[in-house]
This record gives structure tokens, C-alpha cells and sequence, in this order.
């Protein structure tokens, strides 16, 4: 660490821990980081004249207008208002909290306590001899008695025994005091029993026994005004002058020693003191008018380390002012109250980690801040960077670009050498001689292909160059000729030697090179499974290390880090596999940039979101971001060093990070504050502070009682917000509850939604349990609120009990009620048995009459049938009969009339024989008459008994089903033969 102090340019720490052994970037204290709070985050007015912090962990910010409260998320206003009680001015002059965690306020308007068990102000009369004064309170003091000492425009004032009266002090004064007419602008006790006053007009110490001046002896100043006293617990006390400067008299001492303080705004002196605080590690933090100082006891001498001040375009500077109020809080964060601009925190936490950015002026030669890549030796740090190389000596915070200014070359790697480093860039390489400073080109072969020089490798065979559009080129070791090139498809991340290979990371794999011969022996492709069942590699590998320990380590994009399983013997890269340490170990950003070990043989990464370290013996990750000082944007793969200290830096978008390992690892974080509720709400409405004549005060519920009624009226709804202290990580902190017995499960909140909300909860009694944590870290204790939801009169066990009696005697009533309707139903229904049971039985009389009638009807009916059916069956067997006989009518008369002639011919025949009257011819007639008229009788017979023989085949056709075969044609004749047998109906 450099403690040169003669130089007006002090020292500043990279962490605010003031045990450090190293101390980083010791000349530029630009780079230590406050967190700002003022109009825009909600605070009243923007000069902080005073602060405080409560038992629950809230800071209280006194401002020219109004009181505030915060807790690390909100700011919550206190100002006059007469309708409500609060404070009696705006205009808040110094804040102090006792032992009975009441906050005393002085104001331009008096004095005033605020009591956090009742939330309520009360204004404290200031009295001298009997009589009221209307005075404004300067100062206020707390002694190790308790006592409660205020410094007012009429002199010092005591608050007598009941805390209610502040007593115009000396009490029993013969005669008056010249500081009586004095503003004590400031105001101490020490162990001797000596007041300490300070005023306009100079410094004045009194006993506070007799109440009498005690000369002060030595004191160069003597009617210097006076803005600040402090005696710490060594016994010194502290003199901050408006003009002169900062005064000390050792403990047991009646000497002076002036102390000069320089501001690093062009090595200006600060004389004007506005505040003193000393802190737990015996530091001496100064607020001057030109910003805040840090002294340090080195060798019996008081020693200014660091200076800081307002930048107008960096965000995380100190507030712009004078530095008139300061304070140390339970977590050792130093407050820094300034006059017009806020209140600034400076904490460890917060510095964890230097980061070098383009907000600092030390960077403003820089155009383009992107730090590609970074190279390290003794106390030097070059940045290659988009747009030129940079040099840092940390020592002398000077950062300066090497070569020439104007030339605008984007350097991606470097290669440190015995004596020399190398650079890559965008067309080439330039090598930097460290002993000399000399800065060249370096002379490469003709046939290199042309590309940036992405990574280099130097080995005892071969110079390693990875070109951007092409891949891996080997050099001699002379850089003379081309030795060998593969060509890669995707940009490559790394090269890396591993025993007798080497590792090429790319955005295609991890691929293993013969480290003598340059041969490619294996590639690892992305997304590839192998035969060993290990892990594949899913995401580009973007770093390689190893531990101590002979593990191997690879840092991916998007997949977290994964331990290169090498087996033993290992001669064969496809052996290889791969093992996952990702979510379950606690890493937060799974897109890895670069790797470095620290001394310690833990694995340190820059991420797409901060710094994250895996601990090898826990197999755990711890992860920082931003609030602990690392850059905001996205870190550069391969952009990373260790420095010759142990110390790492790596490269990013917006500049780069330094740190030290161990005293990162060195910091834990304080536990986590037990939450509190700020407010409630019953049924949508809240619960007022200060309505002091109410069971319902939210103050009552919270410190008194513990214990929340909601009535039996709306919907039964509460609604709680809550919060916590904590000003280091409030973005991250996540909060838990959960009602008992309603549900023992934890709901998770944010911390943007610090609320529990519960609607129509039935009646009982609940306990709400809240807690607070952060990630990878425990649970805070619990705040626990018993609830109480009173039930409706209809949900009392009396109404339920007289409900209940209610029902039962209703019910015995309606039995009672049902057996008499019953029983007068029963003789209603016997009656009516009886008469429908004569009724019925008339009815069956009169049945047995109609049955009777009905089958003598039904029998006359059938016997009509018969004889229906019986006529119609001879009706129809005449029409049969007389179709039958017309039809043979035609042949057999014509047979009758041939047989008629027959017989006539014969007659006639025979009586011409009998007279032998016969001739020949007469009988040859007679032959052919005879033959003629036999032919047409056997026609006609034929023909009649062919018609009979159809008529017996057509009735059987219309009659009866049976199939047959006919010959269609000659059936048509026949029918056509004898057409009136078609019209004979066929009975049924």
C-alpha cells in the first residue's frame, strides 16, 4: 500500500474496509463508489443536515425541508402540518436517538420527539426562568449519562429528568455567561466532565459541576467560529473551524495540532470543516466545503489517505456540496449528508470490486471504453481496447495510451513474453519491450492469412495465432515461416496448453491439438454425444483453467461451468467428458466470459451480468453484481489478467474491474434485518399512526399489543406492506409470509411488491409470520403479528347455540304438527276408503251388466259373421259356377249340335238302307258330315275340358303361393282364351 502523504495527490483503497494489505488504484479515490439518495429517489430537499438510524435499522435524514425516514426502499416525508402533529418546522438542524429509541429532532422551531412505540411527534418547551422561549435548536448532544444537551441561539439548554422540559442551561446561573448569547453551533461532553461549545465567536469549555468557564490553554483560535466538535472514545477532541482548518488535542494533552486537509480538485486545501465522524476501524472521515477526506493513524501520525468529491457526469461520485453532516451506520456504511446534493453511502459492499469506466476522468483518454483484452505487470495494467492500447499504473493513477494517440487500432489478445508482450490486433502484431518501453510492429511471414489476431499461444515449438475468417496458423518459434493451419469455421475463444495437448475453444467445440506436431486429433463437436455416457458439450466453451488440485475447468456461454473429466492414463481427447456445475451450486449467469484462479486455487469468471467465483472445496458459487461494484454492462470473453499480487482484472463493454480475491471472499455480507410492517389496512381502510384513543392504532397494533382485531364488518379483508432495512442489495432481497393455520405454505415476494393481501378470512386467530432473505444466503428472524378476525353475530357460539335450539324446537314443532296431520289424514283417508270402496263396488255391479251385454253382443256379432261369410262363400261359388258354365256353354253346345247331326245324318243313313234307296255319293256325304262333325265335337270336348283345366290352375294361382314353372306365352293364351274367368273374385 502507498502511504505517501507528502503528495497532494493522496491515496484512495479499492475497498472502504480500512484492514486492507493492497490497495488498488491507491491514487485515484474517483473510482470508490456512493450510492446517492436525494430528490429523485423521494428525499424531501436535497441539503442533508443531519442523520440518525433507529433500533429497526431506518436512517432519518434531516433536510431544510422536512424530516425523512428511509428504509433502503422508500422514503417516507415528515413535514410541518397542522392538522396533523408532526414536526414544528421543516427546517431540521441535528437528530440524535437515546436509549429509549426516542428521536430527538431540532429544528428552527424548537425541539421535538418523535416515539416509535406510538408513531407520534410531541414539541418540547424550552424554558428559562419559568418563562417559554421560542428558540431555534442548533445542536444536539447525547452524553454517556443519557443526558440530552442542546445547542441553542441563547446558549446551551439541558432537558430536565422527565424528558417533557428543555431548561436553559446553567440552571442556577449568579450571573450570565458570555455563551448564554451565543448560537452553539456545535456542542460535545468528555469523560472529565467538561462541556464543549462551539459558537461563531470561538470555543468554550465549561464545568459542568459549577457551571464555569475553564480557560482553554494552547488554543491557537480562540475567536475562530466553530462548525464541528467531536471527542472520540480515546478521549481526543476533534475541532472543526469555518476558516482554519481542523484542530486536535491528544487525550491527556493541552496541545493543539493542526491537521491540513488537501482536495484532490487541483491539490486545493480544505479549511472550512463542516463535519467530523469517526468510524469503527478508528478511520477519521472529514466533510470539508470541497468534499469528504480520510485520515488515518499511521506510526502516531495523523495521515490524509483519500479525498473525494463531486463528478458531474459520474453517477456513483460523491454528492456535489458541502459536506455538512456524517454518520455511521450498524452496517459500518458511511452517510454523507452535502449541501444541495443528497445524501451519498460509501460501504465495503459497494467497493468490493474498482471498476475503471468511462465516467471516471481517469478514462476520458479513451474514446471507445470496450476493453478486449488485458495485460499486467508490477503496477502496470495495458487495456487494449476498440479504439487504441492504454497503460495504467495504478500507483500513480495515470492512465495514458501507448503509441500514437491518433491511431485508432482495435487490439483483441496479448502474450506476455520473458521480456516483452505481445499485442493482437486487427491487422497484426505489436510487441512492447518492458524493460525499454519500445513499441513496434512485429515482422510476420508474408503468407500469414491475413485476419485480427484473435488469441495467441506461446510454446517451445510453435507461436499459436488464431485469425478472425480463418483459424489456427502455427509460427516457428523465430515468426519466420507458416508451420502449419487448420481452418475453423467459427471464431475461436481460446487456446490454451493441457499436458501434451493443446485446447482450441470456438464457437463450433473444444478441439485437441498435438502439442509438438500441431495435429489435430480430436473435436468435441457441440451438441455431440459420446461413448463414455459423459455429458455433452451443449454451449461454446469460452475459457479453460485448472485448479490447483489437477481438475479442469471450462467456462461456457449459457452452460455455466463444466469440469473437463480427464482420465487416467489419458491418451485418447474422445475420452474425455464433461460434468455440469450450473443452478444447483448457485449460479446466477449461466454465459461465462473469462476464467482466472486465484491464489487460493478458486475459479473467478466475469459474466453477461457481473463476477461470479465457484469455490472448488464447496462446490459453491458466490455471484456479484453492480451494487458491489462491477461493471453494469457485459463483460469480453478471454479479456483477463492476474496481476503479479494475486490480484484479477477483467475486461468489459464499459472499461474494466480490478479486485482482490481474498478480500472480496473476506467480506460477509451482515444478516439480514428482521422485516417490519409499515402499514395496514382493515377492510380497505388504513390504519392511522397516531390515533392514540383507539384500540386500532397502527402503532398500538405493531409495539404495544402485537396483536390486530379485524371487526365482524365488510368483507373481513387486511392487507399488510412491509419492508426491511437494508441498503447494500434491496433489489435483490426477497420477502416470505404466510398465515398460520390458513396456509403453512411461504409466499414469495420481490421487492417491488412488499405486500400480503387476504381476503374474507373466515372468523379466528391467525399468526402472520414474516421473514426477509437474500439469494444464496438465510432467512432473516421472523416478525410475527397475531390476527384476529372477530366473527359475524350469526358466527358467535351463543347465536350458533340459539340457532341451533332454534332449529331443534322448530323441528319438534313441525313433527308434532306432522303427526296430527298425519293422524287427521289417516281418518280422512279411511272415509274415503269407504266411499270409493262403494262407490267401487256400484261400479262393478254396473261392469258386470255391460260385460254381460257385451258378450251376448259379441256372440250375436260372431254369429252375423258366420253367416256373413257363409253368403258370401255361396255368393261367390255362383259367380264361379256361372263363369264355369258360360265358358263351357260355347263348346259343349256346339259339340251337343255336331252330335245332333250325327245322329240325324244317321237316322237318315239308316232309313235309306232300309229302303236301299242309298247311292254313293249319299253315303261318301254322309262319311265326310260324319267326319267333319266328329271333328269339331272332339275340338269342342277338348276345348271345354281345357277351359275346365285352366279355371282349376288360375283359382289355384290366385289362391295359393306355390311357385311353378309355365311357359309365359301359352299361359297369356290361355288366359286370352278364357277372359272371363279373370273377373271371378276370389273369395278371402
Amino acid at each position: 500500500m502507498c502511504r505517501n502523504v507528502q503528495k497532494c495527490v493522496v491515496l484512495v483503497i479499492a475497498f472502504i474496509a480500512l484492514q486492507m494489505h493492497t490497495v488498488l488504484l491507491a491514487a485515484e479515490p474517483l473510482a470508490s463508489r456512493f450510492v446517492r439518495l436525494d430528490i429523485q429517489q423521494g428525499l424531501s430537499q436535497a441539503t442533508v443536515t443531519a442523520i440518525a438510524q433507529d433500533d429497526i435499522g431506518n436512517i432519518w435524514i434531516g433536510t431544510q425541508n422536512g424530516l425523512n425516514r428511509y428504509d433502503g426502499f422508500s422514503v417516507e416525508v415528515f413535514q410541518l402540518d397542522k392538522q396533523q402533529h408532526t414536526v414544528s418546522d421543516n427546517f431540521v438542524t441535528s437528530l440524535v436517538i437515546d436509549n429509549q429509541k426516542q428521536l430527538w429532532i431540532g429544528t428552527l422551531n424548537g425541539l421535538n420527539r418523535f416515539t416509535p412505540s406510538t408513531a407520534t411527534f410531541a414539541n418540547v418547551d424550552l424554558l428559562a426562568n419559568q418563562q417559554r422561549l421560542d428558540n431555534a435548536i442548533l445542536s444536539l448532544h447525547l452524553d454517556n449519562q443519557q443526558r440530552l444537551w442542546a445547542g441553542t441561539e441563547r446558549g446551551p439548554a439541558l432537558l430536565n429528568t422527565n424528558g417533557n422540559v428543555l431548561l436553559s442551561w446553567p440552571l442556577k446561573a449568579t450571573n450570565e455567561h458570555i455563551f448564554q448569547q451565543q448560537n452553539i453551533t456545535a456542542i460535545t461532553t468528555d469523560n472529565s466532565g467538561h462541556l464543549w461549545l462551539g459558537t461563531p465567536r470561538g470555543l468554550f469549555c465549561i464545568d459542568i459541576s459549577s457551571g464555569n468557564v475553564i480557560d482553554i490553554t494552547d488554543y491557537p483560535y480562540p475567536d475562530a467560529s466553530v462548525m464541528a466538535l467531536l471527542y472520540d472514545d480515546v478521549g481526543r477532541l476533534w475541532v472543526g473551524l469555518e476558516n482554519e482548518g481542523l484542530m486536535l488535542r491528544e487525550a491527556n494533552s493541552e496541545n493543539w495540532i493542526q491537521i491540513t486537509l488537501a482536495s484532490y480538485n487541483n491539490g486545493i486545501t480544505s479549511k472550512e470543516i463542516r463535519s467530523i465522524e469517526l468510524d469503527h476501524n478508528g478511520v477519521l472521515w472529514v466533510g470539508t466545503q470541497h468534499g469528504l477526506n480520510q485520515l488515518q493513524l499511521f506510526e502516531g501520525q495523523w495521515q490524509q489517505k483519500a479525498s473525494y468529491y463531486h463528478q458531474r457526469n459520474n453517477q456513483t461520485s460523491l454528492g456535489s456540496g458541502k459536506v455538512i453532516s456524517l454518520f455511521e451506520d450498524k452496517d459500518n456504511s458511511l452517510w454523507v449528508g452535502t449541501w444541495n446534493g443528497g445524501v451519498s453511502r460509501l460501504h465495503q459492499a459497494s467497493n468490493l470490486f474498482t471498476s475503471i469506466t468511462p465516467d471516471l476522468s481517469l478514462m476520458a483518454a479513451a474514446r471507445n471504453p470496450a476493453t478486449i483484452t488485458i495485460a499486467s505487470q508490477r503496477q502496470h495494467i495495458w487495456a487494449g481496447t476498440a479504439d487504441g492500447l492504454f497503460n495504467m499504473n495504478w500507483l500513480s493513477a495515470e492512465f495514458n495510451p501507448v503509441g500514437d494517440p491518433q491511431e485508432s487500432i482495435t487490439f483483441y489478445s496479448t502474450l506476455k513474453r520473458a521480456d516483452s508482450i505481445l499485442f493482437g490486433h486487427s491487422s497484426g502484431i505489436k510487441q512492447l519491450e518492458i524493460s525499454t518501453g519500445a513499441y513496434r510492429d512485429l515482422t510476420l511471414p508474408v503468407d500469414l492469412p491475413a485476419g485480427p489476431v484473435r488469441r495467441m499461444l506461446d510454446t517451445s515449438a510453435h507461436l499459436w495465432l488464431a485469425i478472425d475468417q480463418f483459424g489456427i496458423v502455427l509460427l516457428d518459434p523465430k515468426l519466420q515461416f507458416v508451420v502449419k493451419r487448420h481452418s475453423f469455421s467459427r471464431s475461436i475463444t481460446f487456446i490454451k496448453p493441457l499436458q501434451q495437448f493443446i485446447l482450441v475453444g470456438s464457437y463450433d467445440g473444444l478441439s485437441w491439438f498435438d502439442a509438438s506436431t500441431g495435429e489435430l486429433l480430436f473435436n468435441h463437436a457441440i451438441g455431440t454425444s459420446f461413448d463414455n455416457n459423459q455429458a455433452e458439450l451443449k454451449f461454446a466453451p469460452m475459457d479453460y483453467v485448472q485448479t490447483p488440485d489437477g481438475k479442469h475447468w471450462l467456462a461456457t456461454n449459457g452452460g455455466g461451468l463444466k469440469e473437463l473429466i480427464i482420465p487416467t492414463p489419458f491418451d485418447n481427447p474422445a475420452r474425455a467428458g464433461f460434468k455440469p456445475y450450473m443452478d444447483p451450486q448457485g449460479l446466477v449467469s449461466k454465459q461465462l466470459k473469462s476464467a482466472e484462479t486465484d491464489n487460493a486455487g478458486n475459479i473467478w469468471f466475469s459474466t453477461s451480468s457481473g463476477i461470479a467465483v465457484f469455490l472448488p472445496q464447496s462446490s459453491t458459487f458466490r455471484n456479484f453484481s453492480a451494487y458491489h461494484g462491477t461493471l453494469n454492462r457485459d463483460y469480453i470473453n478471454a479479456s483477463s489478467s492476474k496481476l503479479d499480487n494475486g490480484d484479477i482484472v477483467f475486461g468489459g463493454m464499459d472499461g474494466f474491474t480490478v479486485f482482490s480475491p481474498e478480500l472480496v471472499l473476506a467480506y460477509q455480507a451482515p444478516d439480514i434485518a428482521t422485516p417490519h410492517i409499515k402499514e395496514i389496512d382493515v377492510n380497505g381502510i388504513p390504519l392511522q399512526l397516531d390515533t392514540l384513543n383507539t384500540d386500532a392504532s397502527l402503532a398500538k397494533v405493531l409495539h404495544s399489543d402485537k396483536h390486530l382485531t379485524i371487526p365482524a364488518t365488510g368483507s373481513r379483508s387486511v392487507s399488510f406492506k412491509f419492508s426491511t432495512r437494508e441498503f447494500i442489495e434491496s433489489q435483490q432481497i426477497k420477502f416470505q409470509y404466510r398465515l398460520d393455520p390458513l396456509s403453512f405454505a411461504w409466499t414469495t415476494k420481490d421487492s417491488n411488491n412488499r405486500s400480503a393481501d387476504f381476503e374474507r378470512l373466515p372468523p379466528g386467530t391467525y399468526l402472520l409470520r414474516l421473514r426477509a432473505g437474500l439469494p444464496q444466503s438465510g432467512w432473516s428472524e421472523e416478525q410475527q403479528l397475531t390476527v384476529e378476525v372477530l366473527p359475524l353475530w350469526w358466527e358467535t357460539w351463543l347465536a350458533r347455540l340459539l340457532i341451533i335450539s332454534f332449529i331443534i324446537c322448530l323441528l319438534l314443532t313441525v313433527h308434532v304438527m306432522r303427526l296430527r296431520q298425519m293422524q287427521q289424514r289417516q281418518e280422512e283417508l279411511a272415509w274415503l276408503v269407504e266411499e270409493r270402496t262403494n262407490a267401487l263396488n256400484e261400479r262393478s255391479k254396473a261392469l258386470e251388466e255391460s260385460k254381460n251385454r257385451a258378450e251376448h253382443t259379441v256372440q250375436q256379432l260372431a254369429s252375423t259373421m258366420k253367416e256373413l261369410v257363409r253368403t258370401e262363400k255361396m255368393a261367390a261359388l255362383g259367380q264361379l259356377v256361372a263363369g264355369v258354365a258360360h265358358e263351357v256353354n260355347t263348346p259343349l253346345g256346339v259339340a251337343l249340335t255336331a252330335s245332333s247331326i250325327v245322329n240325324e245324318e244317321s237316322v237318315q243313313l239308316t232309313n235309306r238302307l232300309a229302303s236301299g234307296n242309298i247311292r254313293r255319293t249319299e253315303l261318301t256325304e254322309y262319311l265326310n258330315k260324319l267326319t267333319q262333325a266328329t271333328q269339331l265335337l272332339n275340338t269342342n270336348l277338348q276345348r271345354a275340358a281345357h277351359l275346365v283345366i285352366n279355371f282349376k290352375q288360375v283359382s289355384v294361382d290366385r289362391t295359393a303361393d306355390n311357385q311353378r314353372r309355365f311357359n309365359l306365352a301359352e299361359y297369356i293364351d290361355n288366359n286370352m282364351d278364357s277372359p272371363s274367368l279373370s273377373g271371378i273374385a276370389v273369395p278371402h
